[in-house]
């Protein structure tokens, strides 16, 4: 019997229960992200009649291969912070998927369920994203953000202030620490 014929009935069990699983609910995301994971790391796909793990997820889910390596890695990232099957359920109470994904991936180092739930339950995405984009990686969202748009005059002064009170602006024009110079500039008027 052929090394791909041995396989099969693996890959058919996998495939019911990732079919059962893409739902919109968030436990049975990180359930398709487990299986895929499997797959993805104990199949050899050269070996199957698909030839190849993007080949497979496209034939049998309709899934791109950016989605299914997206679900592999952020599977990986759940897998890195040791948390039980029983606490990502109950973090599934509380977060969607895509949520949840971004927080494990940038997390610094594992916080207690009751912890992560109380620092992120009340963020957006956007919010863990935008923290990840200031180089606050797992850095826990204590405050609001802002977004203004000013003039060419009083950004010119306001980047003036706060160079003052510790922000860099790179060569390239970035502006770097501008939450802690607005907080250290805000302490003083």
């Amino acid at each position: 019997m052929s090394q791909a014929k041995l396989l099969q009935p693996a890959i058919n069990t996998s495939i019911t229960l990732i079919k059962s699983y893409l739902t919109r609910s968030a436990i049975n995301k990180w359930l398709v992200a487990k299986e895929l994971h499997m797959l993805y790391s104990k199949i050899p796909w050269e070996m199957t009649k698909y030839k190849s793990f993007g080949k497979f997820c496209k034939t049998e889910f309709k899934m791109s291969q950016p989605t299914a390596s997206k679900y592999v890695t952020n599977y990986k990232a759940y897998l890195s912070h040791k948390y039980t099957p029983k606490q990502l359920e109950t973090l599934c109470d509380y977060f969607a998927y895509t949520h949840l994904a971004e927080i494990f991936k940038h997390m610094k180092k594992k916080l207690s369920v009751v912890s992560l739930i109380s620092a992120y339950e009340n963020t957006t995405v956007v919010d863990v994203l935008q923290a990840i984009q200031a180089g606050n990686y797992g850095v826990i969202p204590t405050g609001l953000n802002f977004q203004l748009h000013l003039d060419v005059k009083h950004a010119a002064k306001l980047d003036e202030i706060l160079k003052a009170y510790g922000m860099v602006i790179t060569s390239n024009n970035n502006k770097q620490g501008i939450s802690k110079a607005m907080a250290a500039y805000l302490d003083l008027i």
